[in-house]
């Protein structure tokens, strides 16, 4: 024994130096050289998220990786995030504070939209999503669908934002935004950007999806995702108000002598009622298509009436 290892291998190791070559490794690692560039690819789309969500974000789309490789792969490129490491919540904290710290008193600058819905005595669930103009209260559009996915919460974006420009009467939304402050690093404002009209969302896959993403890439985005703190519906406060303020008015219309003949148990996240009045149900069929703001109580009505019915007592 030399130096406390075999001498067979303390020769090998010797020779092994001599003619410049490392002493031990590198190891052939097929695994890591074959993912390597698919997880930097990934890791560069999601610069906030560490190996383990990126590991389980390529199971999810079918290849056969280990958390451990995958931290391997990332290691070789520089893209391994320091233990501890929490950009991801820490950075929509920061997007949170700068759109709630001083509230927008001027049209298009916080936009906020959510999914609700509501169940009719056959057992139907039809989805509502919204988007509500934070300054001006003003619901820009509503549609209602049998799912809540991604392409469903992108469709009412779409319509939104239509509606808008028809109500200034322009034809790219970007000519109303308003401006942010261009900061260096000693914080002192040195000039002005177009600021993206800010979306303010829950954490619900529809939202989280990368269909929904499409509505904020590009080099001049018009909007910009703000998602809330998990289990902080408050956040979202003017678009929650609203599905209650639509609760109320589906109890109303329930329980009056002219209501429609059917019985609404309203599920929003703003309420916990779900006022319920006794009649016997018709048939009736899902919406079409999704409808907006101006047609939703005519939907609401029209889907629901039925011949011969009457409310039990």
């Amino acid at each position: 024994m030399l130096a406390g290892i075999p001498e067979r291998t303390y020769r090998r190791r010797l020779s092994r130096l001599r003619q410049g070559e490392l002493a031990k490794g590198p190891w052939p690692a097929p695994v890591v050289d074959r993912i390597e560039a698919l997880a930097a690819k990934y890791a560069e789309k999601w610069p906030a998220w560490g190996y383990r969500k990126i590991a389980a974000l390529m199971r999810a789309d079918g290849y056969q990786v280990t958390n451990s490789s995958v931290a391997r792969a990332l290691d070789r490129r520089g893209l391994l995030l320091p233990q501890g490491f929490r950009a991801d919540r820490k950075s929509w904290a920061v997007l949170r504070r700068k759109v709630f710290r001083d509230p927008p008193t001027e049209r298009n600058r916080v936009w906020q939209t959510d999914f609700s819905e509501f169940e009719t005595t056959n057992g139907g669930i039809w989805r509502i999503c919204a988007v509500i103009d934070y300054a001006t209260k003003y619901c820009l559009a509503v549609t209602v669908t049998p799912t809540a996915r991604g392409a469903d919460a992108l469709h009412c974006l779409h319509l939104a934002i239509e509606e808008a420009q028809r109500l200034l009467n322009l034809d790219d939304l970007r000519v109303d935004r308003g401006l942010m402050d261009i900061v260096d690093a000693a914080e002192t404002v040195i000039g002005h950007a177009p600021a993206p009209i800010a979306l303010v969302t829950d954490n619900g896959p529809c939202f989280r999806g990368q269909t929904f993403q499409t509505a904020f890439v590009g080099d001049d985005p018009l909007l910009r995702h703000v998602r809330t703190r998990v289990k902080s519906p408050q956040t979202n406060g003017v678009v929650e108000r609203f599905f209650g303020t639509l609760n109320t008015s589906i109890s109303i219309a329930a329980t009056s002598a002219t209501a429609t003949p059917w019985t609404w148990k309203f599920t929003a996240s703003a309420s916990s009622t779900t006022p319920s009045v006794p009649t016997r149900p018709s048939p009736t069929t899902p919406p079409s298509r999704p409808t907006s703001t101006a047609k939703l109580c005519q939907l609401l009505d029209s889907r629901q009436r039925g011949p011969d019915i009457e409310l039990a007592s």
